[in-house]
């Protein structure tokens, strides 16, 4: 992709956190998952669903149980991925870069877009020591 410099109104960075292994949430949701499952079985073990209602509730918390591990496993097993994302603003739109805080070539490209004499915005003080 190729924006005339001229064109370019101003560029901010922003820090996208929304690819960061989330340990906390995923260990909650592998608590909350252990729990439903073991409850589950220990009731169907100990005889205490009988009628259909018991079973309705047994089958309506099971589903919980699939989707809880579901969340965990996708939670605790992605990679933690940090993302820059760049904003340039032109006079007709705004064109969204996205890049690895990992890929040289990237943070390289946006330390110079810093130092050139375009108008530059962060809005995540953490970048700042990545970007210079």
């Amino acid at each position: 992709m190729s924006i005339p410099v001229g064109d370019v109104t101003g560029v901010e960075f922003d820090r996208n956190t929304a690819f960061l292994r989330h340990t906390f949430l995923g260990l909650f949701f592998l608590l909350l998952s252990l729990v439903l499952t073991v409850g589950i079985v220990a009731a169907v073990y100990l005889g205490q669903v009988e009628t259909r209602t018991d079973i309705a509730f047994a089958g309506f918390f099971g589903l919980f149980a699939v989707g809880g591990w579901n969340v965990t496993y996708g939670l605790l097993s992605r990679s933690n991925r940090e993302v820059i994302d760049v904003y340039i603003t032109t006079e007709e739109r705004t064109h969204v870069l996205c890049g690895e805080l990992a890929d040289a070539e990237f943070v390289d490209a946006c330390a110079e877009l810093v130092d050139s004499d375009l108008p530059t915005t962060n809005r995540n003080p953490k970048l700042e020591a990545e970007l210079e």
